[in-house]
């Protein structure tokens, strides 16, 4: 799963580049830049809506504001989803296998998972909580068995929570 990271790794830093966050002396036009209201903490990036062309989730502050492509460089907001605490981290993947790009957010001491509707939209699952403040996640395949898995970062520990099949995990292991 490390190389589908690097590849969607890869992916943001090439759309930030061509949308202007990475400035260059050879763009021929001024590319469109993004904002949100406040300090970004984090971005991941899919097709949210099934169009073909990449978009952006953007986490600021205790929201994440989908931002859908529009195949041209440029972007259209969605209205922010909210979230108790801060998000420290997303991941983006198809949790459930139905073929539309779900979101995993970190937000204080929990894990909120948001399927995707497949038009750029999501809906809230029952967050699984944590002892700790919530770092950082992966989504990953530990046990071969074809279902995501969820790493979970948290102080000094990692979580692993197998995946269920239908966006719920199991509980935690250490």
């Amino acid at each position: 799963m490390k190389t589908f990271r690097t590849v969607l790794t890869t992916l943001v830093c090439t759309i930030l580049f061509s949308i202007g966050f990475v400035n260059t002396a050879i763009a021929a036009a001024p590319a469109p830049n993004l904002s949100v209201p406040s300090q970004i903490n984090c971005i991941s990036s899919a097709d949210f809506n099934g169009n073909k062309y990449a978009d952006l989730a953007v986490a600021n502050g205790n929201r994440v504001t989908i931002f859908l492509g529009n195949g041209d460089g440029t972007f259209t907001a969605q209205t922010p989803i909210t979230f108790s605490a801060p998000v420290t981290d997303i991941e983006s993947g198809d949790i459930d296998g139905n073929g539309k790009i779900d979101l995993v957010v970190s937000s204080g001491k929990q894990v909120i998972v948001l399927m995707g509707k497949g038009d750029g939209t999501f809906t809230k699952l029952e967050p699984i909580n944590f002892p700790a403040t919530v770092r950082s996640t992966a989504l990953i395949n530990t046990n071969g068995n074809g279902k995501m898995d969820l790493a979970v970062g948290v102080g000094k520990k990692i979580s692993i929570l197998f995946g269920n099949g239908d966006g719920t995990f199991s509980p935690a292991t250490k």
